[in-house]
């Protein structure tokens, strides 16, 4: 084990040369599609070119792969104390995910930033100076490029707009279908089909008045007004068919990726106007997803894992630059991906659980090599 483990410490540096190089090149084919409307392969921007996804065609992923591959490569200019190499290539990366509008990774940059400020004493002031170039270059990106404005702020604006009800529009609907439910009925008075439809109509009606309920309570309160906008998006109603789970299994919770088969049965359990959509893969959350599906049990267990690797890494005293550098800095990538006030891919079911178990490997080498002065 300790040989195995002496083989990839010593030649780690190499895996992230090649993450390096791999993602150095998907930028630059970023950038000609964005400037040609074609990468070098032919391949079009995606959803009316809001996306730009290089090399990887129809599938959105670019802004995420960029983040991942080429923010460990950029590991390989921490071995070898450049550092200024280090925040060229970060700040190069970095233009490459603003380009893809992909807005998860670029909220993950800031907390990358956010961590190191606070834990990484080696490359503090670096990042505080690199916090000022990437301010400044997003918010000239935004501000001077009608895609990149459209993407990061228009279309944030359109999905917080569509998702909140008109009541009184919702209220009009509402009772002009119960005057015809209720006119039919008067002419087949047995029709079980009716009295079905005049139910759910009062369900309806009861639906929109506590949810009204909770917007009239949330006036004048920053905090509630922006979490009501919230749970009336897609997201909020993931959100809270995973909370209605966790709330009816909290122990084990209901199953690896089950969320897909339980969330039909809260599709009306719900208080939020796009309801019809909690239901999905999985809630969008990886936390939220773990306790709904594994219960607080399982939760305990992991969060555990995360808090063993960053006192061992953060608190250690035995690890000198650059190897103390780059283990934080290797971590800081593991928080930015597992906060937990973001959007996220499926960790049972899709490729953020192999993100997430790269980064646990990893780290987990540097502190073995601490540990065993490998």
């Amino acid at each position: 084990m300790q040989i195995f483990s002496f083989f990839l410490i010593k030649n780690i540096k190499y895996f992230f040369l090649g993450n390096l190089v791999f993602i150095t090149f998907i930028v630059i084919d970023l950038i000609i599609q964005y400037k040609t409307g074609e990468n070098i392969f032919g391949f079009k921007p995606q959803l009316n070119n809001y996306r730009f996804t290089g090399i990887f065609n129809d599938e959105i992923v670019a802004g995420g792969f960029i983040f991942l591959f080429g923010f460990l490569g950029l590991s390989y200019f921490l071995t070898n104390q450049r550092y200024n190499l280090f925040f060229l290539f970060l700040s190069f990366f970095s233009f490459g995910i603003i380009l893809t509008g992909d807005r998860s990774p670029l909220i993950m940059i800031f907390l990358i930033i956010f961590f190191n400020l606070i834990f990484n004493k080696y490359l503090r002031k670096y990042f505080l100076f690199y916090f000022l170039i990437l301010f400044t270059l997003v918010t000239l990106m935004i501000f001077t490029t009608e895609k990149s404005y459209n993407r990061y702020i228009e279309d944030i604006h359109q999905i917080l707009d569509r998702s909140q009800p008109s009541f009184t529009t919702e209220y009009w609907h509402n009772r002009q279908e119960r005057i015809v439910l209720e006119e039919q009925l008067l002419n087949e008075p047995k029709d079980i089909t009716i009295k079905e439809k005049i139910v759910i109509n009062k369900k309806r009606f009861e639906f929109l008045k506590n949810l009204e309920s909770i917007k009239n309570n949330s006036k004048g309160n920053f905090f509630k007004e922006s979490l009501y906008n919230f749970r009336n998006t897609i997201y909020g109603a993931h959100y809270l068919t995973a909370i209605n789970i966790i709330k009816d299994n909290p122990v084990f919770g209901s199953g690896i990726r089950t969320f897909r088969i339980v969330c039909l049965d809260y599709e009306n359990e719900i208080l939020s106007f796009n309801r019809k959509d909690g239901c999905s893969t999985h809630p969008h959350n990886l936390h939220l997803e773990i306790i709904s599906e594994i219960g607080f049990i399982g939760y305990i267990f992991f969060i555990t894992m995360i808090v063993v690797f960053f006192y061992n890494i953060v608190f250690s005293h035995n690890q000198k630059e650059p190897d103390k550098t780059i283990a934080i800095y290797l971590l800081s990538l593991m928080f930015a991906v597992l906060f937990p006030f973001k959007p996220s891919g499926s960790i049972f079911s899709s490729w953020l659980g192999s993100q997430i178990w790269l980064l646990v490997a990893i780290n987990y080498l540097f502190i073995i090599k601490d540990k065993e002065q490998l």
